[in-house]
């Protein structure tokens, strides 16, 4: 069984593992057979667990009564649980960033995704690639003095990198979330791009000045 598909549809409810089993036009058959799996072990740990009930009654049915209720009420807990799905900066968000600002933007927001997931070392592996990617793009366009149309196709590649790399095999295609608002880091992202373009704007006076 493939460990990191079996990781992320241990989080699936079982509704959901039926849809993929019965979807094989969308999902290839290794994921589907993944679903099965899971499928026939939750249904074995169902059946162990009833069997386990019908023996304890037999033994001391007031004390089994007052167990079901409460495996009843964490049953519904659980289930909301599962429902409250979390809420992520969007493939779009992280891709119009990334090409509208640079990567590195993309990168903050992709951390920001990973961090609530409770995945850290994603967080920072994520940001170093951003660094890494945008200092390697300045380099190379200040070596072979590139034009500035260049940026965006660096731009597009680092996007490519986010999503296919970054979010389709560490977070999920099948993840399920909520939008998450991108105005706050719209408008640092502005601001950063508008004090920068001030900055090279003043540069000479600046440096006469002090």
């Amino acid at each position: 069984m493939n460990a990191k598909l079996e990781k992320t549809y241990r989080e699936k409810t079982t509704e959901e593992l039926e849809l993929i089993v019965a979807d094989s036009k969308t999902y290839v058959e290794k994921a589907r057979q993944v679903a099965v799996a899971l499928l026939e072990e939750r249904k074995q740990a169902a059946e162990e667990l009833l069997a386990h009930q019908q023996k304890a009654a037999k033994q001391n049915p007031v004390l089994v009564a007052n167990s079901v209720g409460l495996q009843d009420s964490e049953d519904e807990v659980s289930v909301f649980e599962e429902l409250d799905a979390p809420t992520l900066y969007s493939v779009s968000a992280i891709v119009g960033f990334s090409f509208f600002f640079s990567s590195i933007h993309g990168s903050f927001l992709m951390a920001s995704n990973f961090r609530k997931l409770h995945q850290p070392k994603m967080a920072k592996r994520v940001l170093l690639f951003g660094f890494l990617y945008v200092l390697i793009c300045i380099v190379v366009d200040n070596l072979l003095n590139l034009s500035v149309w260049f940026d965006l196709i660096w731009n597009v590649l680092g996007s490519m990198v986010l999503i296919s790399y970054f979010w389709n095999k560490h977070i999920g295609k099948e993840q399920m979330y909520e939008a998450k608002a991108v105005w706050s880091p719209l408008l640092i992202s502005v601001a950063i791009l508008v004090g920068i373009s001030l900055l090279n704007y003043y540069y000479d006076f600046l440096i006469q000045l002090f």
